[in-house]
């Protein structure tokens, strides 16, 4: 549940407390997704400095999902919402809408360790650059 609403233009504003489930099925909470019409060379970094970019060919809907699994431990979980991945600018594994489901095809919850988990953002490349 949302701790504050708005009304807007186009809908609502939800204000969340990091108290989401971690389950995101039928959750309405998120910090919204990202919209890279504008952007130019998008990235996602990770806290351990792995940094990411849309796949070309699968460019994924990306939306981000706050998480506060502790009151003082959290993170932001990135939700693939449409079949893509994300490419590690280094090598390795690519992050995948399917990593998202189990064996049985049931989702995972946000804190399975296959989930990525957001640091940084940004539309200038890899990595991003922080003040």
């Amino acid at each position: 549940m949302p701790c504050e609403s708005c009304p807007t233009q186009t809908g609502k504003n939800d204000w969340y407390n990091g108290n989401t489930p971690a389950a995101t099925t039928g959750s309405t909470a998120s910090a919204g997704s990202w919209a890279r019409d504008m952007c130019a060379a998008p990235c996602i970094c990770d806290a351990a400095g792995a940094c990411y970019i849309p796949d070309a060919g699968q460019d994924p809907a990306i939306t981000f999902y706050p998480h506060c699994p502790t009151p003082t431990t959290c993170f932001i979980a990135v939700l693939l919402s449409s079949q893509g991945q994300l490419t590690p600018v280094a090598g390795g594994a690519p992050f995948t809408s399917d990593d998202q489901f189990d064996e049985n095809n049931d989702p995972r919850p946000v804190t399975d360790p296959q989930y990525l988990r957001a640091k940084s953002v940004g539309c200038a490349g890899c990595p991003v650059v922080t003040l």
